[in-house]
């Protein structure tokens, strides 16, 4: 709650003048407010007196414990580890469950979530496991790659909780593949890998694959890496020089049986490759320059545009994005190395580093951030105590310690439209009970005719405490003045 201390005044001022009406008008509600002297409930003096004293108390204490506007605030939660393994987290879905793996001489492919905690999936072939999950759908079916049997080949999988894991097909020839997302209608995007020929970007859908499209020589490789609830899938077209790979960014759209592929514009000269994408078609990735540099970006339906860098940090890509266009990845100098890099959050055109989010005390290192959902929680993996360590960031917009989706689940903070997003850390008016498009008389006499304990729907309790009394007036008065 961000409190104005001129409108506060100004409100007090005007609130004294309503002290000398003997009567107030009726409200929409129809309830008459007693107005008798011996009625302490209703009487304007208390209230004005009390609510004048508590405001000069309360008001610099809140404003000190809460994050300025617009500041970016998490908890971190440890996913685990099993003894002398690592972790990482690569996926995450609405439910907040998160996908990864632990990695030791083997790889286990892991889900996690904050009721059940870490779970391994049972490997296929558990001599050899090389198991990894890359992403999971509202539906909590997950997809990664897999390897089935006593061959040194993986395969791509899909898992769910009824069926299991389930081996996918793959291309003749094809001796590596992975899933590396999963729609909410199952289709699944990815890439096999042939010996003779290299990457070749792949779906799956009801149970078969398909390959697709390639641009034209020499980009003949390929990998598909993202695909959203529409069908449209996003990736790379390839080729390896013999030094190093030149990419483009491609999307590809289906059209009944078959699909389309189209290259993403760049700047001259650059390579691209895109990561991500959203439900509106916004897709995320990177472009780099000649000499190697990468930049974060994104493609609208305006083309190209550059996403802010973090200073000091001279290469940047995103991996993962939302409904709310807000992407995440990685801002670092070297690629090769996760300390020298940083996860990094984009979100209303600014970049923001992610260990600048967290409490200051924590001992975590956050270096890469890999999935985001539209509640803001955050998938990737750090440092914390010497060890790689896969983590689920949680907004805690009110910086009370506890995720802002618990605070609204137990009716500590109020969610009016539904968002996810506490009120209090948003401008929405909800002290604007009449409707009126402005805090002010009509809304103080509202919360006069509901005075007491919430005895159902109660949109007067602003504070959520479950009674209309002072703490609901304090918000109206912070807040008065035009929406």
């Amino acid at each position: 709650m961000h409190f104005d201390l001129r409108r506060m005044s100004r409100a007090v001022s005007v609130f004294a003048q309503i002290t000398r009406l003997r009567r107030l008008p009726k409200l929409r509600s129809k309830k008459e407010i007693d107005m008798r002297p011996g009625n302490a409930r209703h009487s304007l003096h208390t209230v004005l007196c009390v609510s004048s004293l508590s405001m000069m108390l309360i008001s610099t204490s809140v404003q000190a414990g809460t994050p300025a506007e617009g500041e970016v605030r998490y908890i971190v939660t440890d996913i685990g580890v099993l003894e002398g393994t690592l972790s990482k987290a690569y996926g995450i879905n609405s439910q907040g469950r998160v996908v990864g793996y632990l990695q030791d001489m083997f790889f286990y492919a892991v889900v996690y979530d904050r009721v059940n905690g870490l779970q391994v999936l049972d490997p296929l072939y558990p001599d050899v496991p090389t198991d990894r999950a890359y992403a999971i759908n509202d539906l909590g079916n997950i997809v990664g790659e897999v390897r089935p049997d006593e061959s040194p080949s993986t395969r791509a999988f899909v898992y769910n909780e009824v069926d299991g894991m389930q081996v996918l097909p793959t291309l003749p020839e094809g001796r590596f593949a992975a899933g590396e997302a999963i729609n909410l209608s199952g289709l699944i995007a990815g890439w096999v890998f042939i010996s003779q020929y290299g990457l070749v970007p792949a779906v799956w859908q009801a149970g078969e694959i398909t390959a697709l499209p390639v641009l034209d020589e020499p980009y003949v490789n390929g990998a598909s890496l993202d695909v959203n609830d529409t069908g449209v899938a996003v990736g790379l077209c390839s080729y390896f020089d013999g030094q190093r790979n030149h990419n483009r960014a491609v999307r590809w759209e289906q059209s009944g049986d078959s699909w389309s592929i189209e290259e993403l514009d760049r700047p001259a000269g650059f390579a691209s490759a895109g990561a991500a994408l959203n439900s509106s078609g916004v897709i995320f990735g990177s472009v780099t320059d000649p000499k190697g540099v990468s930049f974060a970006s994104t493609w609208t339906e305006s083309g190209h545009q550059y996403l802010p860098a973090i200073d000091g940090l001279a290469l940047s890509v995103v991996h993962g994005a939302n409904d709310l266009d807000h992407g995440v990845g990685l801002a670092t100098n070297d690629f090769n190395d996760d300390s020298a890099g940083v996860a990094a959050l984009w979100r209303d055109g600014e970049v923001f580093d992610l260990n600048d989010a967290i409490p200051p005390e924590s001992p975590w290192s956050l270096q890469h951030a890999r999935a985001i959902n539209d509640a803001g929680q955050i998938a990737g993996w750090g440092e914390i105590n010497g060890e790689t360590h896969g983590f689920l960031l949680t907004p805690d917009c009110n910086d009370n310690g506890v995720p802002d989706d618990v605070d609204i689940a137990e009716g500590t903070s109020s969610d009016v439209n539904g968002n996810g997003i506490p009120d209090e850390c948003e401008d929405l008016c909800t002290a604007d009970l009449d409707g009126s498009g402005a805090v002010d008389f009509g809304d103080i006499l509202q919360i006069l005719a509901a005075w007491g304990p919430c005895g159902g729907e109660c949109p007067e309790d602003l504070d959520g405490s479950g009674a209309v009394d002072f703490g609901d007036i304090l918000i109206v008065l912070a807040n008065w003045g035009a929406c």
